[in-house]
């Protein structure tokens, strides 16, 4: 991830701190197909793979205030899949 990248993640979730819901879009765009292809290798089920990246994607809209800027969103999404199996 490239500084520029990592300064429009640190923008996209202080909107999504302030209810953005076109941020929150945003970052679902962005992550969602990358989510979705790394929780498929492990359950090889679409159906669940999906779930799984809809749940994910539910807790960071819930927690979204408790989210700090400074962490790896993506590392936050990828340690949510255990937990949501």
């Amino acid at each position: 991830m490239d500084t520029t990248d990592d300064f429009d993640i640190k923008d996209l979730i202080s909107e999504l701190q302030a209810n953005s819901k076109k941020a929150y879009t945003q970052l679902y765009n962005k992550y969602s197909a990358l989510l979705y292809s790394f929780v498929f290798k492990l359950t090889k089920s679409d159906t669940l793979s999906q779930d799984i990246v809809q749940e994910a994607f539910i807790k960071i809209w819930i927690n979204r205030k408790e989210l700090s800027i400074d962490i790896s969103i993506k590392s936050y999404l990828f340690h949510l899949v255990p937990n949501l199996q």
